[in-house]
């Protein structure tokens, strides 16, 4: 079973919000990026707390989470 943010949403809603944080349409959220969006919801987010969200999301170690 995947793992979804919450139960609710669906395909296209997590696809939506993934292309929010992937502004740029790289196809992944990068460090940089969730920097960017804690910047603009006036978040106080530290790098480690950055750094530990990609890694949980990050299964394959890449430094960046894909879709």
């Amino acid at each position: 079973m995947t793992y979804r943010p919450c139960e609710s949403d669906t395909e296209d809603d997590i696809e939506r919000i993934f292309q929010n944080f992937d502004e740029e349409g790289k196809g992944y959220i990068s460090e940089k990026d969730l920097i960017d969006a804690a910047d603009e919801l006036n978040e106080q987010i530290t790098p480690a707390e950055i750094r530990e969200m990609i890694h949980h999301c990050d299964p394959n170690g890449e430094g960046k989470i894909t879709l």
